[in-house]
This record gives structure tokens, sequence and C-alpha cells, in this order.
């Protein structure tokens, strides 16, 4: 099957959570609904996670938009918080990605250091992160998952069809892989609308 290799126009999720890892067992039940206001639950078996706090959260979604480069969708993408709410410095919160395009983890990994880029952080900074995603993130496939759970401006763990990779914490990471989408100084402002919920999305 061809793979889609993205370009500095596109956003990496390669969750993103640009926050690619390592195998941990803990399985995330996810909601296969979107919806806004819709819950999806999050459940995990008693293993500690980087901040060595134990997570049992519900989450609702607080919007949700489709990126899209030239004429074909790369993913869906939905922004989550146990309220259903976004507000900046609250935490935790999850950003959810589908893929609808087969990518290799470099190329995923490559296209959030472009936006980093944009968005003007360090390229020390963007180095050592990228250093993290690169042990991390696997190729993905036209239906699955890659999820960033953010658990602090530093840390969140990332997961891959429900599995959890691992944890990144790094200082500013998990404040700069969700700048990708949710900053004012976005490439993708429409998306950023969208998973605001302050604009819909018909996917």
């Amino acid at each position: 099957m061809m793979k889609t290799t993205l370009n500095g126009t596109g956003l990496a999720l390669g969750m993103l959570l640009s926050c690619n890892v390592y195998a941990v067992n803990i399985v995330t039940l996810v909601s296969e609904e979107w919806g806004p206001g819709k819950s999806i639950s999050t459940q995990f078996q008693p293993e500690r996670d980087g901040e060595g706090i134990t997570s049992s959260l519900s989450w609702q979604e607080v919007g949700r938009g489709e990126m899209s480069v030239l004429w074909f969708n790369l993913y869906q993408a939905s922004l989550l918080t146990p309220t259903g709410e976004y507000r900046q410095g609250d935490y935790p919160l999850k950003l959810d990605i589908r893929y609808q395009r087969d990518i290799e983890a470099d190329d995923l990994v490559k296209a959030t250091v472009e936006q980093w880029q944009h968005l003007n952080f360090s390229e020390q900074q963007i180095l050592v992160w990228q250093q993290e995603l690169l042990g991390l993130w696997p190729d993905v496939t036209d239906g699955e998952r890659l999820a960033f759970e953010c658990l602090s401006p530093d840390s969140g763990n990332f997961y891959f069809n429900g599995e959890l990779l691992g944890n990144v914490s790094s200082p500013g990471f998990a404040d700069a892989f969700l700048a990708i989408w949710l900053s004012e100084n976005t490439s993708r402002p429409d998306l950023r609308a969208q998973l605001m919920g302050d604009t819909s999305c018909d996917c």
C-alpha cells in the first residue's frame, strides 16, 4: 500500500499527542461515537503513568475537525476533556487522531518538527523532542488511531489504537505538542476552531 508523505503544510499528529514509544500493559477503551457532549470513557489497569499517578478518566468531546491536504483527507481529530470544555492551562486533556491515510513514522515526526518550526520553538528544544518521538511513534495506516493524553505542561502519554506507547516528560513538551493544533499561531486556524467547538465539522 502506498504511503503518504507529509510536507510543510501538513500537521503532524503524528500524534501525535508530535507527542511517536515503549509498550506498557494498559488498555484504553474509547467509544467509536464521536460527537459534541458525548462521553468517551477511558479506563486503565492500575499501572503508574509518567507522573506516578494512576489514571481513571471519563472524557467528553470539546470539538472535532478534519485535516486535509489538497484533495485528500489525512485524519480526523477530536479534543476531549473531563468536562467537555476547554480552558487553556487546565489538565488533563486529550487529543485523539483517527488517520485516513497510510503514513510512515518518520514522516509524522518530520511534519511535527515543521509545525514546531512554524511556531518558532528553538532548534535545541525541537531536537530533544524529535528524538523522543522517533523512538516512540509507529507507522500508521488508514483507520488507526494515535492519541495524546496531556497530564501537565511538560508530560503526557501516547496511545496507539488504545494501547499505551509510553510517556514523554520533557520541559514544555506537552504544551508544545498541543500548540500545533491549539495555538493562536497554528498553521491550521480552521481546524483549531473546530477542535475548540467554535465551528462545526461535517465529519
